[in-house]
């Protein structure tokens, strides 16, 4: 697998596309809705939030570089494209997307998680470029840190 096999101009724009799309579907959407129904795995989510708060940069570089990238390789470049020739490309999306969900090991983040899976998957079946997953993802992630600790910063 190579990172930036398949990488155009297109797909980096698709990529930042995502990116906004799911700051705006996921969490002013979808999130405010799995909160108010899993309010135990909200509390649960803020109290990781304040963890990642006490070490600002160490948490950017953890939520918005690392975890991105290497999600990106297991879900998309190992499970999806592991999985697409031997079970067809939709079982392999629901299974990365359910797989990536489970991953984050909390109700309001599992939900939205496997929507964003869903639309990760087809950015890489569309574009075959684990690359612009990992833009998408990281572009999403550092959003959300920014809304996230714009206000404790």
């Amino acid at each position: 697998m190579r990172l930036l096999s398949n990488t155009n101009f297109t797909g980096i724009i698709l990529a930042i596309g995502c990116s906004a799309l799911f700051f705006l579907l996921l969490d002013k959407c979808l999130d405010p809705i799995f909160e108010g129904i899993f309010p135990q795995s909200e509390q649960d989510y803020q109290e990781m939030i304040q963890s990642l708060i006490i070490s600002p940069v160490t948490s950017l570089i953890q939520v918005c570089v690392l975890a991105p990238i290497i999600e990106e390789i297991l879900m998309r470049g190992v499970v999806l494209g592991g999985l697409k020739n031997t079970y067809g490309r939709v079982a392999a999306l629901l299974i990365s997307a359910a797989l990536f969900a489970f991953l984050h090991f909390n109700m309001v983040q599992t939900l939205s998680a496997f929507v964003c899976g869903i639309v990760l998957g087809l950015l890489y079946i569309k574009t075959s470029s684990i690359f612009c997953c990992m833009i998408a993802h990281c572009g999403y992630n550092l959003i959300s840190y920014i809304a996230t600790f714009y206000p404790h910063i």
